[in-house]
């Protein structure tokens, strides 16, 4: 995808420039999570190694699900790139893994008080737990 070395998965969904950059995006709150990504050697590992976070139930599904979002939507990018030669952007591609994490959870009960808008507009907040639910 960054056309920097030969593509392995570890290269792809972590160590990838556009990856990294993916990776800070999402992860901005937790500057010690994006550091692990250099010390893992495996997706599995990576995984392993995702924390708990999160106070907010939503908050934590939400983060819960994000490695897989990112997998998932880095996967599409790449062959879309291949595939159809479209350049990939950090910025659509951040907002497609929430989208995609937001579908995700749309059966969970700990959705409801949320809407779509929250989720990109206050992602931080949510993944920390600090967002602060305005009805109005």
């Amino acid at each position: 995808m960054c056309q920097a070395l030969n593509e392995t998965i570890l290269h792809l969904f972590l160590h990838c420039s556009v990856a990294l950059e993916v990776w800070k995006c999402l992860t901005q709150p937790y500057l010690d999570v994006y550091g692990m990504i250099f010390g893992v050697d495996t997706l599995v590992d990576w995984l392993k190694l995702w924390p708990i976070r999160g106070i907010q139930s939503f908050g934590r599904l939400v983060w819960k699900l994000l490695p897989y979002g990112v997998f998932w939507i880095l996967w599409k990018t790449r062959n879309t790139k291949i595939f159809d030669n479209q350049e990939v952007k950090v910025e659509k591609i951040c907002s497609e893994i929430k989208a995609t994490v937001w579908y995700w959870c749309a059966c969970s009960a700990h959705r409801r008080n949320f809407n779509f808008r929250d989720l990109i507009v206050s992602w931080n907040a949510i993944i920390k737990g600090d967002f602060v639910f305005d009805p109005g």
